[in-house]
């Protein structure tokens, strides 16, 4: 009988655990909306945010970056917040490996090993996830940087490479990896022709 008992709560303990990440996975879960080039004044990119969220755009040469909040969210938890920033290649770096461009982006912070690979803007890319940290400026200032996951692609045709970095959860559920890889792969470059030359 005991053992019965035993089993018995074993089973609700994991229908429970099942019940609160099928929750939580359909809490996360987002419709993307119409693809847009942001900056509108200066096209870089054709970019699809989930719907609902607030966008601005931060610069009008490269490196470049597109910001999306979410709204509606609680006290308790705080919005996700998606970067998307690119970077207009030129001599060596045309170069750069995808891993590379990771480890320079990331220079200075603790960080997993990568989470596997996802392929977008007609590279191949990597994900990896960095957690919350402490870091100290060159000034001596110590400030807390929170923890991202990051997806990064190099396109030596287009000569950009890009940076998508999710932030807001203290930790990152299955619901936040799909859509960072679904913003990813919504990316589409906008026409070379719209384009300024390097040093514009």
């Amino acid at each position: 009988m005991m053992q019965g008992v035993l089993c018995a709560i074993l089973g609700l303990t994991v229908l429970l655990a099942w019940w609160v990440g099928h929750t939580r996975g359909r809490a996360l879960a987002v419709t993307l909306g119409d693809p847009a080039g942001y900056p509108a004044a200066y096209p870089m990119l054709s970019i699809r945010f989930p719907k609902g969220w607030t966008v601005v755009t931060h610069g009008r040469s490269s490196p470049w970056s597109a910001v999306g909040q979410e709204q509606g969210q609680s006290e308790e938890s705080a919005p996700r917040i998606i970067i998307v920033s690119e970077s207009r290649l030129s001599g060596e770096d045309l170069a750069l490996t995808s891993e590379e461009f990771a480890s320079n982006e990331l220079a200075g912070r603790e960080r997993a090993a990568p989470q596997g690979r996802l392929d977008f803007l007609g590279g191949s890319g990597v994900i990896i996830e960095v957690p919350a940290q402490l870091q100290q400026d060159d000034d001596g200032t110590v400030r807390r940087i929170d923890a991202g996951l990051y997806a990064f692609t190099v396109n030596p045709k287009s000569r950009i490479a890009v940076a998508v970095k999710l932030s807001g959860p203290s930790a990152f559920a299955p619901g936040d990896y799909d859509l960072l890889r679904s913003v990813a792969q919504s990316l589409k470059p906008i026409s070379s022709a719209t384009r300024p030359a390097d040093g514009e």
